[in-house]
């Protein structure tokens, strides 16, 4: 049975910060993180380049940024993810993060993969980006047409000799 993590979302306002080689992985992973409960802040880029692994920073001044900060790294599946107090600027392009005390600077080990997946209680997808013929499926011939009814030559009829 999969452990129930207990998150902490309440307090704190987190942003993400695309570190990654994947275009608009931030704002996907920001959908994420907000259907598991998080407050989220506008998704951005991130400052410090491509990242392999995700940092997470939190303003140390309120008191609710570091229970929410550890809360995201637990929903990333924490790993190597590790959390650092917040400097000025803020690790974001523009180095201005609104209201938020969290920013998530998401790297590659997170970029596009799900919660589920990053916790480890789905096994990872596929990339879906391949452009081979194998469609995931079974390797059986599907002898059915869009109707439901079978394709297949039908035995009961006579034959003609023809």
């Amino acid at each position: 049975m999969p452990v129930v993590i207990d998150l902490v979302t309440e307090g704190a306002t987190v942003v993400v910060a695309n570190s990654s080689n994947i275009n608009g992985a931030a704002g996907r992973m920001s959908d994420r993180l907000a259907i598991a409960g998080f407050t989220m802040g506008e998704p951005t880029n991130g400052s410090e380049g491509q990242l392999e692994v995700t940092k997470i920073y939190f303003d140390p001044a309120n008191e609710n940024a570091q229970p929410v900060a550890e809360s995201v790294r637990a929903a990333l599946g924490g790993g190597d993810i590790q959390l650092f107090e917040m400097g000025v600027p803020a690790p974001t392009e523009s180095g201005d993060i609104g209201d938020a005390t969290i920013v998530v600077s998401m790297g590659n080990d997170t970029a596009d993969r799900s919660l589920e997946e990053l916790q480890g209680l789905v096994a990872p997808t596929e990339d879906t980006t391949d452009d081979s013929t194998d469609d995931g499926g079974d390797d059986t011939t599907d002898d059915t047409t869009d109707d439901g009814s079978d394709d297949t030559t039908d035995t009961t009829e006579p034959e003609s000799d023809g």
